[in-house]
């Protein structure tokens, strides 16, 4: 997908990018993929309604590289990126993925909810570096920088959590898994020679804790990645 920051208009190209008097939209049960910087810098954006049995697959999101390290959060093209008043959203259950930097930065959001049945596969996460020696990276994943959020449930169909999904999102207390499965935690690395960087819950709550099913407990404390969450991780 060709990401929608652009070079010569200095900005974000989604369809409703900068719509800063937009307060609440309802969208289709149609609409199957909602495009990285579809509403970026939605600044009054509060609340995002999906009517009926919505059929969208993913909330998008993009790590751009290659344009100038003057232009602002430039590296960073997310569906709902910097929608500073959102404060809530409830992803309909056919929703799949959801991309890098997605909700980046949604500083007001406080709900996110997945139904029971949701077919949730992917929190996509990552970073953005200027420099090749990676010397001062940023961390872009999904909800990185969501410092509203308190808790969140994910859902067992949850296979994929990339790097930096939860980045700092400082008032987060607990994320709570309902799979047996474990999940999959991508640890790319973010600085050069590093072989193991974990930034999926870095800058959380001092009391962060992840929960997870009681009789996997040994599961997600000797899988890979999950290794190094292994003294917040709980059973349930």
């Amino acid at each position: 997908m060709t990401p929608s920051y652009s070079t010569l208009k200095g900005g974000y190209n989604g369809a409703f990018a900068y719509c800063t008097s937009l307060q609440y939209i309802s969208l289709p049960e149609s609409l199957e993929i909602i495009e990285d910087s579809a509403f970026a810098f939605c600044s009054s954006l509060e609340t995002v309604g999906f009517e009926g049995d919505s059929r969208l697959k993913i909330i998008d999101g993009e790590l751009v590289t290659g344009y100038d390290k003057s232009f602002s959060a430039a590296g960073v093209s997310g569906a709902f990126m910097n929608c500073s008043s959102l404060k809530e959203i409830r992803i309909p259950a056919s929703v799949s993925e959801i991309g890098p930097a997605a909700f980046y930065k949604c500083s007001d959001l406080k709900v996110v909810e997945f139904p029971t049945n949701s077919q949730l596969k992917k929190i996509g996460g990552g970073y953005y570096c200027w420099t090749e020696g990676y010397n001062d990276p940023t961390l872009a994943g999904a909800f990185a920088y969501c410092s509203s959020l308190e808790s969140i449930i994910l859902p067992a169909s949850i296979s994929l959590i990339e790097n930096a999904a939860f980045y700092n999102c400082s008032a987060l207390s607990s994320i709570s898994l309902d799979s047996s499965e474990v999940p999959v935690l991508d640890c790319t690395s973010v600085k050069k020679g590093q072989t193991d960087a974990s930034y999926h819950f870095a800058k959380t709550s001092d009391s962060f804790k992840i929960l997870v099913p009681e009789n996997c407990l040994n599961q997600y404390k000797t899988a890979a990645g999950w290794q190094s969450y292994s003294s917040i991780l709980m059973g349930r």
